[in-house]
């Protein structure tokens, strides 16, 4: 049997055989994903301003309701008063 005492270098050019393929993955990855956030972006500021014209409707009714003066009509029976303030007044000097 012989024997070898050689190297052999075996060279592939890969770069020829995937470069194209890959040039067209990068330019079809570029692109994905850049408009994403704008329907998204779009979407809050409309319902933030939704949001916002309930919030000023809202107001409005609230103002227009307190405008309104509030009045209640308070009856007082003298006799029953003068009684309440006489147990008050006796409560307070024992409490001294």
């Amino acid at each position: 049997m012989a024997k070898a005492d050689g190297k052999v270098l075996i060279s592939l050019d890969v770069q020829d055989n995937t470069k194209e393929p890959i040039d067209k993955m990068e330019a079809r990855f570029k692109d994905i994903g850049k408009g994403a956030g704008d329907q998204l972006d779009d979407s809050m500021k409309s319902n933030a301003t939704k949001a916002e014209e309930t919030a000023k409707k809202a107001s409005n009714v609230i103002e227009g309701k307190f405008k309104k003066p509030v009045t209640q009509d308070v009856k007082v029976d003298g006799k029953q008063a003068m009684s309440e303030l006489k147990t008050i007044t006796n409560e307070t000097a024992k409490t001294r």
